[in-house]
């Protein structure tokens, strides 16, 4: 999935659902279990609200790619 800025303007809950990493309440319940990964590094549901800063180009995998992992199934590649 390509990423755009006002992608990251909204919840890490919603932009993963429409990445069909599953429903708002998958997403959640894996925040809530620190079972969310971008690039390696755990989030809990105090990063819900900060997708912009999750996602800055900053903390990119080589300046562009982020792995995104929700437990063990499912992945998604994000891209700038």
């Amino acid at each position: 999935m390509a990423a755009d800025n006002t992608v990251f303007e909204q919840p890490l809950t919603q932009i993963l659902s429409q990445a069909d990493m599953g429903n708002g309440k998958q997403i959640k319940d894996a925040l809530q279990r620190n079972a969310v990964l971008v690039n390696g590094e755990g989030l809990g549901m105090d990063a819900n609200m900060n997708a912009a800063e999750i996602f800055s180009q900053a903390n990119a995998m080589h300046g562009k790619f982020f792995m995104v992992k929700v437990g063990k199934k499912k992945h998604h590649l994000f891209y700038y």
